[in-house]
C-alpha cells in the first residue's frame, strides 16, 4: 500500500489510486497549527471513493529527513476510485486547544490497475 504525504493546503495526489486498490495519503499541518495539535480530523470523500481508515499521527514521525511531532498530519486511507475519475477529497481539522476548524483539499486521480 503506498503512502503520500504533503505540506500543500490543496494538492493534487501524484499517483493515482487504481480500482479496486487502498492507498494512504497525508496532509501536514503543522506550519497551521500555531505550535500547536490536531484534535479531530473528519474527511468527506464523494462516491465511489471509501474512506478505510483515518486519523492522525500519534508520535513523531520522520518523512525525508523531517521531524514531525505527533498530531500534526492528518491521514486517511482511501479505496474504491474508478479509471479516469477525478475526486475531491476534503480534510477538517478541529484545532486540539482553541477548538478552531480548518479545511485543506486533496484531489485523488482514479488511475488504471
Amino acid at each position: 500500500m503506498g503512502w503520500s504525504v504533503r505540506t500543500d493546503r490543496s494538492y493534487t495526489a501524484e499517483e493515482p489510486l487504481p480500482p479496486g486498490a487502498e492507498k494512504q495519503y497525508g496532509l501536514i499541518w503543522r506550519d497551521w497549527l500555531d505550535g500547536g495539535q490536531i484534535g479531530t480530523v473528519t474527511w468527506s470523500v464523494p462516491a465511489p471513493l471509501e474512506v478505510v481508515d483515518s486519523g492522525t499521527n500519534g508520535s513523531a514521525m520522520t518523512i525525508q529527513g523531517v521531524t514531525y511531532p505527533a498530531r500534526t498530519i492528518a491521514w486517511v486511507r482511501l479505496r474504491g476510485a474508478v479509471a479516469s475519475g477525478v475526486y475531491r477529497c476534503v480534510c477538517t481539522v478541529t484545532r486540539q486547544v482553541s477548538l478552531e476548524v480548518d479545511r485543506a483539499t486533496l484531489i485523488v486521480l482514479g488511475g488504471r490497475l
